[in-house]
């Protein structure tokens, strides 16, 4: 189907009638995934990585996809349902790799496409930028808006988590007002949040559950304090960890095994292929 033709599906339930009869092909991969998008600074994976790695002392194994990798756009090039068989494909052999979690690190021309492709988000997270970040910076303006689209296509029991400390989430305010939010952050308001940090010789502080979170498969995290300790040199990393522990929590993974997770993460300033090294700027 090319674009043009994209065009005749004049109904919503045109365009899902497609979506199906595409999945069906592929045996509907994403019925068989839980997902996680998450907005990271370009160039960063920090909290995509530790969520891989709390994820996998819960027992589950996840897949980190750059969406550029997959749907980096330009019209003319090529139609949107090569697009979105590109997309089943790779779910499809995640399936077969079984992968229990696929954690989409989102930028526009996936934005752009999301209401196309319908991808059953668990949970979205938007992560806190690093203070002049100039990668991040410069799309700012643009990724409000986009984000804003985005997430109002996203399903209705999709968790959507956001820093408090974050200027620009409350540009979200309008379209999260009838979600499910989880907030974190160092704001005493924040669902998630730190205390007693320590950030020499190594970064150490006590992970603040304020109010109760809903776990997806039902459990109720009630509010408690539990330790965090990793090496990690600099403050700024807690909100990367609150955000990955936030996400992590939704999907079920717990307390303690967040704790156990963290002791075995180490920073690199160079690019390692042990995925439980994470790399960051000093």
């Amino acid at each position: 189907m090319t674009d043009r033709e994209m065009t005749q599906l004049k109904t919503i339930s045109d365009i899902n009638d497609w979506l199906v009869k595409k999945s069906q092909r592929y045996d509907y991969p994403s019925e068989k995934l839980k997902f996680i998008g998450i907005v990271e600074e370009r160039g960063r994976m920090i909290a995509a990585q530790m969520i891989t790695n709390m994820l996998e002392c819960h027992g589950l194994s996840a897949d980190i996809k750059n969406t550029d990798e997959l749907f980096h756009y330009s019209f003319g090039e090529e139609n949107l349902s090569l697009l979105v068989d590109r997309y089943l494909n790779y779910l499809q052999k995640q399936v077969e790799n079984k992968k229990d979690v696929i954690i989409f690190q989102i930028y526009t021309d996936f934005i752009n496409v999301y209401p196309l492709l319908q991808t059953p988000f668990d949970i979205f997270i938007h992560t806190m930028p690093e203070p002049n970040g100039t990668n991040f910076q410069g799309e700012i303006v643009q990724k409000i808006s986009l984000c804003k689209g985005f997430i109002d296509h996203l399903p209705k029991d999709c968790v959507i988590a956001v820093s408090m400390d974050d200027l620009i989430c409350v540009d979200f305010l309008e379209v999260l007002k009838d979600r499910m939010v989880i907030t974190y952050g160092l704001s005493s308001r924040a669902t998630v949040t730190a205390s007693s940090i320590e950030t020499e010789p190594f970064l150490k502080f006590h992970f603040c559950i304020q109010r109760g979170i809903t776990t997806n498969n039902g459990i109720e995290i009630e509010p408690m304090e539990f330790p965090a300790e990793l090496k990690l040199l600099g403050k700024w990393n807690v909100y990367d960890i609150l955000a990955a522990a936030t996400g992590a929590m939704v999907l079920g993974v717990l307390p303690e095994e967040i704790t156990s997770a963290l002791l075995g993460l180490r920073g690199h300033t160079a690019k390692t292929e042990n995925e439980k090294n994470i790399y960051i700027s000093y």
